[in-house]
């Protein structure tokens, strides 16, 4: 029997991992596309929320992965919220999602307080509840997500900036 040539097999798996490292540098990142923000409110709720919603272009084989405290609404006196439900209003074809427990599940009636008066919209939402959830969308090839976000927030809030998985930082 012949002796596998482990000289050849690291060559290898260092060309192989060179490879793979520079396709991920050079992919482009995520765009995100009318986006929109503001107060919200929530039917049968006291509390007042902040919604944040956008399209959300992605590249082939890109994940987005939500943490308890990776999306994070800044205050302008600096406070940070972290609790937050995410719903998904469209998707491309292939969408995959991923859930790893503990996560919470919530049917929301949200009207956006947009100035005009429309009726509430409802929103099958999820979030990751505890330090060691998380929720993953990926996309196999080129596609979009529809992601609405949903903060509840003290009364008189006033946002300044929202983090997205760490992906971006928006001013708001």
């Amino acid at each position: 029997m012949k002796r596998p040539n482990l000289r050849a097999q690291w060559a290898l798996l260092l060309v192989v991992t060179g490879l793979l490292a520079s396709a991920s540098a050079a992919e482009p990142s995520v765009k995100l596309l009318n986006s929109q923000h503001g107060p919200a409110t929530v039917e049968g709720e006291d509390t007042p929320y902040y919604y944040f919603k956008s399209k959300i272009e992605m590249p082939a084989g890109k994940s987005l992965e939500f943490r308890q405290d990776t999306c994070v609404l800044v205050g302008k006196d600096g406070t940070r919220r972290t609790d937050y439900w995410i719903h998904l209003a469209g998707w491309s074809a292939g969408l995959e999602e991923t859930k790893t427990a503990p996560v919470s599940m919530k049917t929301l009636f949200v009207r956006e307080e947009s100035g005009k008066a429309k009726p509430a919209s409802k929103w099958n939402t999820t979030k990751p509840d505890g330090p060691k959830a998380a929720i993953t969308y990926s996309v196999p090839k080129e596609g979009f997500i529809e992601l609405y976000l949903l903060w509840p927030v003290p009364k008189g809030f006033q946002s300044k900036r929202v983090i997205l998985t760490g992906l971006v930082e928006l001013d708001l």
